[in-house]
């Protein structure tokens, strides 16, 4: 049964606001405020109880009205699969209650991104890059915004950040996760995957500005992982020139090169004279972001020895591999790590998965980023138009290698469900001859 051509804007809606989760919230949030609308508190809560119900809607739509109660052979799969990582967890989060705070995050996260992951429609649907579209623009205004207002308030500590409600690093990773979707809407994507406004040359030259601005953002917030991300999704972005099969002329790859180029050269050099003329922030911000070239300041074998060295992860890890030594083959426990060993996670996925499960948990989560981008990778080269699949997986590999945790990271659990269930299938099936 081939799946069906669903173009719903508010599906896709949905899916963008349960597979970005939060770093959606943000940029709204900033946005209203900007414009002098003050959101209370509780709206934060409020919007993660709807993405989760929104979720369970969306893919309950797609899976019985859609489907019209016929569940195909890829369907079947894309319900176990969501059933079987369900239910796994949930015995974790169950029977090992020490901390609730991580399997209520991976509740209201991590399971609407898989849901509304697994039972996305067919790859024929172009909806979705046109919502993303959007929002991707919205938040790189967003991200400019932010960066550009600390600058003129001239604050002097990174921490004095607040991008709607999330601090420097959740500004530096939004800016960098939009600076890869832009490269790809602005060089890439066919014009099928555009929205009406952004299929011309006055959009593109809208979301070529709003993404110089987004990597101002990234250097002025003073991330590293944004930076890394950013560093990462230029490579994709070449590679996906390589692939594109419109491109023909070699001078057109060099071009858009260096049109890339200049413009990262153009905000560095902006960003330096603002350094140069004494601006405490941006000068801490630059200090910061190159930190993590620092590989001697930091002790791996000393849990007290430093915050640098290593992405200034030094001291982090080290506690983390001291904690793998007590309990290297089974683990201590899913959601129970800041119980049981004082520390919330790793911000390395790789130690954290050692750490939760033991050492074949680690391996198989190992696998699955391998798999991710094997299948990602495929996707990109048969059907260019949802290369923007792999942009996303960027910024998901990078935010779980020096920041974040797999709990609850919505983004990770997304492409899970994507590309190990409809997608991976449905490329097969995918028309390309319209991208060639």
């Amino acid at each position: 049964m081939r799946e069906s051509n669903v173009n719903k804007p508010w599906l896709a809606v949905v899916s963008i606001m349960a597979a970005l989760s939060t770093m959606l919230y943000y940029p709204v949030i900033h946005l209203l405020n900007v414009i002098g609308v003050s959101i209370p508190t509780v709206t934060y809560t409020y919007y993660n109880y709807a993405v989760f119900g929104c979720s369970v809607i969306c893919s309950a739509f797609y899976l019985f009205k859609v489907n019209k109660g016929k569940v195909s052979t890829k369907a079947s799969r894309g319900l176990l699969l969501f059933v079987l990582i369900t239910l796994i967890y949930l015995v974790f989060g169950v029977f090992v209650p020490e901390d609730n705070t991580y399997f209520t995050y991976f509740i209201l996260w991590a399971l609407p991104a898989l849901c509304v992951g697994t039972f996305l429609p067919s790859l024929e649907n172009h909806m979705l890059p046109k919502i993303l579209e959007i929002l991707s623009f919205m938040m790189c205004l967003a991200a400019f915004l932010a960066s550009r207002q600390y600058l003129s308030l001239g604050i002097a500590h990174l921490n004095t950040l607040n991008f709607g409600g999330t601090n420097y690093q959740g500004l530096s990773y939004t800016a960098a996760f939009c600076i890869g979707l832009e490269l790809f809407f602005v060089f890439i994507a066919p014009q099928e995957c555009h929205f009406l406004f952004f299929a011309g040359t006055f959009g593109k030259i809208c979301e070529i500005g709003v993404s110089i601005g987004a990597v101002f953002a990234v250097l002025v917030s003073g991330g590293r992982g944004g930076l890394l991300v950013v560093v990462l999704d230029i490579i994709i972005f070449l590679f996906l020139l390589r692939k594109k099969n419109e491109l023909s002329s070699r001078s057109t790859h060099i071009v858009r090169i260096f049109i890339v180029l200049l413009v990262l050269v153009f905000v560095f050099i902006f960003i330096r004279n603002f350094v140069d003329n004494g601006n405490a922030l941006v000068s801490d911000s630059m200090s910061r972001l190159l930190s993590f070239l620092n590989f001697t300041s930091g002790d791996l074998t000393n849990p007290t020895g430093g915050r640098m060295g290593i992405f200034g992860r030094s001291s982090v890890y080290a506690e983390s591999i001291e904690v793998i030594k007590n309990s290297p083959v089974i683990g201590s426990g899913i959601f129970n790590m800041k119980a049981t060993n004082g520390m919330p996670y790793p911000h390395n996925i790789i130690l954290e998965t050692w750490i939760h499960a033991g050492f074949l948990y680690m391996v198989l989560w190992v696998g699955i980023f391998i798999s991710l981008w094997r299948k990602g990778a495929t996707i990109a080269t048969k059907s260019i138009g949802h290369s923007w699949i792999l942009f996303i997986l960027s910024y998901a590999t990078i935010f779980l290698s020096v920041s974040g945790t797999y709990l609850w990271c919505s983004e990770l659990w997304f492409l899970i469900g994507v590309l190990f269930s409809f997608y991976s299938d449905a490329v097969a099936e995918v028309n390309k001859e319209q991208y060639e």
